[in-house]
This record gives C-alpha cells, structure tokens and sequence, in this order.
C-alpha cells in the first residue's frame, strides 16, 4: 500500500508544499517497513542456519565449540540490528556518525551511573573469555548462606545465565552473581559425575558388606548411560559405614531418573540378601537450668491434677 502510494505521489509529481510533505512522510515510512522486514528475515535465516547447520556439526564434531556458536549467533543479531538503525536514521535524514558520537559521549555518563546494571554484561563478557563451564553442563552454583542451586546450563547471556533444575524449573543468575560465586562444574568430556552416599550398619559382616559393595557397582553398571561407577569409603559414623557411590552419565537429563532406578534396585536386592542401609539419625538437645525444668515438671503435675478434680 505505501509503495502504491509512493508510486502515485511522484507520478503526481505535485508542486504543493502539503503533497510534498505527503510524499516525504510516505517515503520515510517505506524505508522503515523495509528495513523492519530486512532486519526480521535476518535473524529468521540467522536462526535456521545456526539450528539446521551449525549446532548439528557442533553435535557430530569435537573441536566445534557450542558456546561460542551462541555468541555468535547473538553477535549475528546485534550486528543485523546495529545496521538497521543507521538505515533508520538515514530514513529520518541524521548522520549516523553524528549520532553515534552523541550517544558515546553520554554512554560514558550513563554507564558510570548505572554500572550495577552494566556489571552483569561485563561478568558475561568474562564467562565468554574464561569459559568455566559451557552449554550442558551440570554446575553447582553458591549461593547465600550454606543453600547451592545445581543444574544443566541451558544457555549462557551477556547479562543472565539459564539453569535447568532436576525439576524442570529453569533458574535465570544473574552473570555477576556466577563470577562472584564458587561454582563446581561436574562435567567433563561431555559426562557428568554423581554421588550417591550410602551407609552401612556397623555390625554387618564382613562377607555380606562386601558382598552389598559389589551389588552397588553390579546395578550401577548395568544402567545404559552410566560408566565408571566406582565405590569409595568416606568415614565410620557412630553406628555405620558411610561409602559413596560415584558414577558418571553421558546424558546429564537422566540424573533423577538414573539415580532413583539405582535407589530401588538397591533396596530390592539388599533385601534379599539380608542387608539394611543405616538410616541417618538426629539427636535433639534439651538445654535449660535445672529449676526451670523442675517448675516445668510441678507446672504439668497440677494442670494434671485440675483436670482430674474437673
């Protein structure tokens, strides 16, 4: 419609200054539609070459990194998008130049004033370049107090990084937050590391222990997906012996599944053979002067008493 319109203003060709400025605010919008659509179709086909071609390498090849192909595609997008605006600006009549210069020069003022908000762009700028870990990953991230959140890096921002919990809920850090905390990457070669602690009642014989630690390694390794299960001893308890169980898994999107299939194999089987897992025990203090527990004690005896003579 607006090309049609176009059209007929400069075949018109009219010399009155209102048609002029039709045909001006005509133009200007015809150069924003296409630039609009211009840009739309870049990313789409921005999108589909990232998806169809190159993640599908990425998968195949080792040395192909998938990190920096999402920073590529999002640098892709920033580029199409920078370009975009200077064709606009040009639609509007302004030097793109000039423009650029003005928005430097109150950059810096905006940036010394809102540098918390900046901060997680230049943390993610620092995740780009020292690679910690990278997408599909399972990381354990601190967070405040002794509480840490853990899941599959779904994707890593500028500003925000995606976790994926065992539950299915998606966590969005802030980059800052990540390059401030301590976080544990328990990924390596595209294989992620799991712990299971068991515990062993101290009075089990020797030949049935032994014979519950190779059930252990027996049903972890049956799993497919699961390599280098592995038992090691950690500590003697009060009344247990706390072993753990490490294996690694190639699809760290199975943890909860791998882990709770392994959980009823091993309480099916010990059952059998006549072994129990400790189950860990907690021990509450009471703490109070003698007088104020007595008071208490003679408090209880009377409301006894009072309800009886009721």
């Amino acid at each position: 419609t607006l090309l049609g319109i176009r059209i007929a203003a400069q075949i018109l060709n009219p010399a009155a200054g209102e048609f002029l400025n039709i045909h001006g605010v005509v133009t200007t919008a015809i150069h924003l539609c296409l630039t609009v659509n211009v840009a739309w179709i870049c990313f789409v086909l921005i999108d589909k070459f990232f998806e169809y071609i190159l993640f599908p390498l990425a998968e195949a090849s080792e040395t192909i990194d998938v990190q920096l192909l999402y920073l590529g595609r999002k640098t892709a997008k920033v580029g199409v998008s920078v370009i975009g605006c200077i064709f606009m600006l040009k639609a509007f009549g302004q030097d793109p130049a000039a423009v650029l210069a003005g928005l430097g020069i109150g950059g810096l003022a905006v940036s010394f004033a809102a540098r918390d908000a900046i901060s997680p762009f230049i943390s993610g700028l620092a995740l780009y370049a020292t690679r910690p870990f990278r997408i599909r990953d399972y990381v354990r991230v601190d967070t405040e107090g002794d509480e840490m959140v853990e899941g599959i890096v779904e994707d890593i921002g500028l500003s925000i990084t995606q976790l994926r919990k065992r539950d299915g809920t998606l966590l969005m850090i802030p980059n800052n937050h990540l390059t401030a905390s301590v976080v544990h990457n328990r990924t390596v070669n595209k294989r992620t590391q799991e712990e299971i602690p068991l515990n062993l009642h101290m009075e089990t014989e020797p030949a049935k222990r032994d014979q519950a630690i190779g059930l252990f390694l027996r049903l972890a390794t049956q799993i497919e997906g699961v390599r280098n299960a592995e038992i090691s001893f950690t500590a003697y308890g009060n009344e247990s012996i706390s072993l753990v169980l490490t294996y690694w898994v190639d699809d760290p999107r199975r943890l909860n599944e791998i882990r709770t299939r392994i959980l009823l194999e091993i309480d099916v089987h010990l059952r059998e053979i006549g072994v129990h897992l400790a189950v860990p025990t907690v021990a509450h203090s009471f703490t109070g002067k003698p007088p104020e527990i007595e008071t208490l004690a003679k408090e209880a005896v009377n409301l006894r008493s009072d309800l009886v003579d009721a």
